[in-house]
């Protein structure tokens, strides 16, 4: 409000003539003023007044006060909302008694901030967090030569299968074998200090406090009415809820753990998808080899995704090689996934012969895919 007249507003509180007030309102100018984001040194001065009245000062050193800076770009709201949901989590008692309130601090910054990293440590146990800082070092050695641990670079190797060749091109090979967003985080100075902090328990590998109403944006009900999946996992509980989801959303869902069972399944089933796995029984190709034998042998010619802990560049090639249509490790994508499959009509899976893929993966109103992040990406 930019100014009133105190003697309408007087008589519209008196009753003398409430509608000369409600005039005198609905006239009044409104400017729109987007309020810019506060300069570094003040957001810096804004985040130490937070956390000195949240009694959290001696938690945050320099690193993790940049970090909170730039990644909520500032935002006195988001900042504060930061520093709120930590301490509701310290207060609530979770972790209290096993993990430190320093820890649960990197905790929540990893979370609102990385939450596809987050979400592949869960995934994968806290060994994926020593392979990332693995490549960050080994990357560092070969680009800007960097001291290097010998015992870090044979684990590197070790975890990602490449046979070292001595040269600059064994960064490359490694790349092939790591999630696809390491790259960009092993640029990150602020995340990787974060993550090298993080103890290597695994301790602090929780679920958030609350997941919504309709977690992973589960398919409203009746959206899969009609679709039949098949999803092969040798560990069943890596699925989580969305088994659950996709049926009450009207899928019809049914596990197999192994290729014998998935072959006596689809008979009966003819599915409109099937979602795998990757590693599986100790073969850490048993996904790809599986669909391979099922497109070869004519059993499956529908659409097909994979499910998994890790999207890498030689998982992409490789479920490209097999006509599969993405590789996830988003719960949330997967089912956006197949509700792209639903809103497309494609409930009958082809015949076998015919083509198991569509010409480009199908996406949401005719529009293109969504671009891959490093969390999940369709195979084009």
């Amino acid at each position: 409000m930019l100014a009133c007249d105190q003697a309408v507003l007087w008589r519209a509180v008196g009753h003398d003539d409430p509608g000369a007030g409600v005039r005198y309102l609905e006239k009044i100018i409104q400017v729109s003023y987007p309020v810019p984001p506060p300069s570094d040194a003040l957001a810096r001065k804004l985040v130490d007044g937070y956390v000195s009245r949240s009694g959290t000062a001696h938690l945050f050193d320099d690193a993790m006060k940049r970090l909170l800076i730039e990644r909520t770009g500032r935002n006195p709201r988001r900042i504060k909302r930061l520093i709120n949901s930590f301490v509701l989590e310290h207060h609530l008692g979770r972790g209290s008694d096993d993990l430190d309130a320093a820890t649960l601090v990197k905790v929540v910054l990893l979370r609102h901030f990385y939450p596809e990293f987050h979400t592949m440590v869960a995934l994968e146990g806290p060994a994926l967090i020593t392979r990332f800082l693995d490549y960050h070092d080994f990357r560092e050695h070969v680009r800007r030569g960097a001291e290097l641990d010998p015992a870090a670079r044979d684990r590197l190797f070790a975890a990602t299968g490449v046979t070292p060749a001595g040269t600059a091109a064994d960064l490359d090979s490694v790349t092939q074998e790591l999630p696809v967003g390491f790259p960009e985080l092993a640029k990150d100075k602020e995340f990787v200090e974060l993550v090298r902090s993080l103890p290597r328990d695994g301790r602090w590998l929780r679920r958030p406090l609350h997941t919504g109403a309709r977690p992973y944006g589960a398919p409203p009900a009746g959206s899969l009415l009609g679709m039949r999946v098949l999803w092969i996992d040798d560990n069943p509980a890596d699925t989580g809820s969305l088994p659950d989801l996709f049926r009450a959303a009207g899928a019809r869902v049914e596990t197999a753990t192994n290729r014998d069972e998935a072959m006596a399944t689809l008979t009966r089933l003819n599915p409109t998808v099937i979602i795998s796995d990757v590693s599986r029984d100790g073969d850490p190709q048993a996904g790809f080899t599986d669909l391979r034998h099922l497109r070869e042998h004519g059993n499956y010619a529908g659409p097909a995704f994979f499910y998994c802990g890790q999207v890498t560049p030689s998982r992409l090639e490789k479920a490209r090689e097999v006509g599969a249509g993405g590789v996830t490790t988003s719960p949330r994508e997967l089912a956006a996934w197949l509700s792209a499959l639903a809103d497309e009509g494609v409930i009958n899976p082809p015949s076998a012969g015919r083509s198991c893929c569509p010409a480009r993966p199908p996406g949401r109103s005719g529009g293109p895919p969504r671009a891959p992040s490093s969390g999940s990406a369709r195979c084009r």
